[in-house]
């Protein structure tokens, strides 16, 4: 049996979506390889994330044109991220490809009690600026995600592959930032959305 502690959300933070601080876990339905011609494909070492060292990392690799994707889901035992503030992964492209590619074959997909709640991808993704970098910065580096306008307990990141090369995405971690969020969730008591 795993325990699970639910320490309190307070607003303008950035929390590393972590064990023991925050009660997460990966989500084996969630996370693999799916779909068809999936040689070539892998997900490797998706329990990393969950633990505190920034330098552990997962790894999803997809073969140049492969029809499946490879996906990492960080889910909450019990509590719930509120709506307006912004999630996704830490990640490091290892591709020599542009940026705009790049984000094109991944997708940002948001959960509640195991129903699908919101999916950005490509343009619709961010390089989220957060308060705190959870593996800092350089080349190939990016806090991809999106400001959800929905609750949520789970958070994917789905890799898809690229047509003309390897893709190969390193992912160090899954995030909540509470600035701009709302909502009774919060220590903050913030129960309307931001006024712009």
């Amino acid at each position: 049996y795993e325990f699970f502690c639910n320490g309190p959300l307070s607003c303008d933070t950035t929390y590393p979506l972590t064990k023991p601080d925050r009660p997460v876990f990966i989500n084996s339905e969630r996370t693999g390889v799916h779909g068809i011609a999936s040689v070539g494909c892998s997900v490797e070492d998706a329990h990393e994330l969950l633990n505190t060292d920034t330098t552990d990392y997962a790894t999803i690799t997809m073969a140049v044109g492969a029809l499946s994707t490879g996906s990492i889901s960080v889910k909450s035992a019990y509590q719930v991220y509120p709506q307006g503030s912004k999630t996704g992964f830490a990640v490091r492209d290892m591709n020599t490809i542009l940026q705009a590619d790049v984000f094109e074959s991944i997708t940002v997909c948001t959960y509640l009690d195991d129903v699908v709640r919101e999916c950005k991808s490509g343009g619709d993704l961010l390089d989220v600026s957060l308060l705190s970098n959870i593996i800092g910065s350089g080349s190939g580096v990016y806090n991809i995600g999106f400001r959800t306008s929905l609750s949520y307990d789970e958070v994917t990141i789905e890799v898809g592959s690229l047509l003309s090369a390897l893709n190969i995405i390193r992912v160090y971690g899954a995030f909540v930032d509470t600035r701009g969020s709302f909502g009774n969730i919060l220590d903050c008591c913030v129960t309307a959305p931001p006024s712009n």
